[in-house]
């Protein structure tokens, strides 16, 4: 396994956490942040599946 595929498997672990309602929006935030942190040193695509996450935690704590 390479670190992109690595990467998209830390994100669909965060999705399905989020979507099972594990996580609060704050930490919906910070998990966004660090991925974004980490795809730009892995000089990935931005993770675009984490910007629903952050939507849908704030959706739930509405």
């Amino acid at each position: 396994m390479n670190e992109e595929q690595a990467f998209k498997n830390i994100v669909v672990i965060v999705m399905r956490a989020q979507k099972a309602g594990l996580l609060e929006l704050h930490e919906a935030v910070a998990i966004n942040e660090s991925l974004q942190k980490v795809s730009d040193a892995l000089k990935l695509a931005p993770p675009q599946q984490t910007a629903a996450v952050v939507g849908e935690a704030a959706q739930a704590q509405a």
